[in-house]
């Protein structure tokens, strides 16, 4: 079968691959053997689902999946034979519309589900059996977005699909309708956030696009303290394709290519890696 979509999840005892295809399909490798196919005969559904993502989550695996014809999005849990709704309406229906996005996630120990719909970005965060809802906000030419998690403080960052018009941005969850922008209008240093982590001391950390000028443009990386932005010193001039920042304590760790390896299809040849110690 000729997969479009591929998502991956693992936890203590197996790893998990969900693709989607002619049908869905989700497979289980314990160490040695795969499983057979979790989702046999599609869920029971005629069409092919048009997007799905899969999490483990206190050792469970969970599915969020969105279904044709009237791309209804279920949030489904493997009970070792068959799935289970989790939250919704009566039929499971947590909502119906043009799913873009789609992603369910452990972050720091709560599993979040997040999509956008209607130029809204949705973020919900599973209590029990049922979805709260973290935050709906609007916001024309969002992309995707990615969310850390620091304490009871959530933040995000939102890429952008028209980047003439809005250039991303990076927000802090303050209500469920409502966000705090970190870096305002007025005040843009940055093009297209790229990723996000926060240390141990609160700290958010952002990788994103420095532009200088048509010819000079590059990853760089910057340190949110809580009321103020910092470049860390660094020649990022030499780096391209940076991988997702990651921090462990306050020491921050950076892998980027190397842009003097590019080839000739524009991809670096060499990946290095940084550490940065605060």
């Amino acid at each position: 079968m000729k997969y479009g979509q591929i998502n991956f999840a693992v936890d203590a005892s197996h790893s998990y691959v969900a693709g989607t295809g002619d049908s869905l399909s989700v497979f289980a490798w314990d160490g040695s053997t795969w499983t057979g196919n979790l989702a046999a005969n599609n869920l029971g559904k005629g069409d092919s689902p048009s997007s799905v993502s899969i999490e483990t989550y206190s050792d469970e695996l969970y599915m969020a999946i969105t279904q044709y014809p009237d791309y209804d999005l279920q949030v489904l849990r493997y009970n070792g034979s068959t799935w289970d709704a989790i939250g919704g309406d009566a039929g499971g229906i947590i909502a119906t519309g043009s799913f873009f996005n789609l992603e369910i996630e452990d972050v720091d120990g709560n599993l979040y589900l997040k999509y956008l719909l209607d130029n809204t970005a949705h973020i919900k965060k599973l209590n029990g059996s049922s979805w709260d809802e973290v935050l709906s906000w609007n916001h024309q030419y969002l992309g995707d977005i990615e969310i850390v998690q620091n304490g009871g403080d959530l933040y995000f960052i939102a890429t952008s699909n028209a980047l003439a018009s809005y250039p991303g941005g990076v927000y802090k969850v303050t209500g469920t309708s409502s966000v705090e922008d970190l870096i305002p209008s007025a005040s843009r240093w940055f093009v297209d956030p790229m990723a996000i982590a926060v240390d141990s001391a609160g700290n958010v950390v952002l990788t994103s696009i420095k532009f200088e000028s048509q010819s000079v443009i590059y990853p760089f990386v910057n340190v949110y303290d809580g009321s103020s932005w910092s470049t860390l010193s660094d020649d990022f001039t030499t780096t391209m394709d940076p991988v997702a920042p990651s921090a462990v304590n306050t020491d921050i760790y950076y892998m980027f290519g190397k842009a003097s390896t590019e080839n000739s299809n524009g991809d670096p040849t060499v990946i290095e890696s940084r550490k940065y110690a605060k």
